[in-house]
């Protein structure tokens, strides 16, 4: 009874990983102290950042959780294993607990400064509109993700400096992400194509076709890798021959990627993202 009842809140602890996408929180969390650590110079774990990195976390499952309830439709046909569809976690299990973080990470941004503070709360406000009205806001959507990606590193700078300064490469990295995240949500909305036609959603590769979407993926996912060679061109960073052999292995992900099919091809983004961001640590910190 007991290895039963062990298995079974196993299976509800896994089914939570799942919805809060715990592999994406994990990389907010770290994101937060490596941009800290650009602008200190050096590794900090201070009171205020890992404040900042629980925040980004929390706030990054709750807009997971929120997003997974409105999409509850759509994903009976594109991603039926997830947990609500599959009915591993009710519903309105997951709206309370997607609130109840929500309020959480807010908190804990207060207690960082006001800024970080106003940050986390306007976001908290894009997430929700985003996750009730994304499949009708074509290119809005995309943009929103991207920001909202781009914003964890404005978000780790702001925890730690309090205000922006020497922000050149913070703003490159954000930039970088930016960009990033553009290409990789219109692969995946290559990738979901199949159920946002049957609900009517308005996404870019139902608006102007597969190939077309490719293509404009692809123009960001370059403009991405390009700017990635601005810190080393214009020394915005210390070590220079560290980030260069760092930012070209992630380059190579990325570029990569491009002969993948959707499924593996945003998954190798994210790994790309992660090397990426390792590469400015690497650069600035050593």
């Amino acid at each position: 009874m007991n290895i039963k009842k062990f298995k079974d809140s196993e299976k509800i602890l896994l089914a939570y990983m799942q919805l809060i996408r715990l592999k994406n929180c994990v990389i907010v969390f770290f994101a937060i102290f490596i941009t800290a650590a650009m602008v200190s110079g050096g590794i900090s774990i201070s009171e205020k950042i890992f404040f900042a990195a629980a925040a980004a976390f929390i706030i990054t499952a709750a807009g997971n959780i929120f997003n997974d309830y409105y999409d509850y439709v759509i994903d009976k046909i594109n991603r039926p294993d997830r947990p609500i569809p599959s009915g591993k976690v009710k519903r309105s299990d997951a709206m309370m607990l997607s609130l109840t973080l929500f309020l959480v990470g807010i908190a804990l941004a207060y207690n960082i400064n006001l800024i970080c503070f106003a940050v986390a709360g306007v976001n908290v406000i894009i997430l929700m509109i985003y996750a009730r009205y994304s499949k009708k806001m074509l290119l809005v959507s995309n943009f929103i993700v991207s920001y909202l990606v781009a914003s964890v590193f404005i978000f780790g700078g702001l925890a730690a400096a309090g205000e922006i300064v020497e922000a050149k490469p913070i703003f490159v990295l954000s930039v970088c992400a930016f960009l990033m995240t553009f290409s990789r949500e219109i692969v995946k909305d290559i990738e979901d194509i199949k159920g946002d036609e049957k609900s009517g959603a308005e996404t870019l590769p139902i608006q102007i076709g597969v190939e077309k979407a490719k293509n404009v993926a692809v123009i960001f996912l370059v403009f991405a890798v390009l700017l990635g060679f601005v810190p080393y061109i214009f020394k915005l960073i210390n070590n220079l021959s560290y980030y260069l052999f760092v930012i070209i292995v992630a380059d190579i992900v990325f570029l990569y990627s491009l002969t993948k099919q959707p499924k593996e091809s945003q998954k190798m983004m994210v790994a790309g993202i992660v090397i990426a961001l390792l590469a400015f640590f690497a650069g600035s910190v050593f």
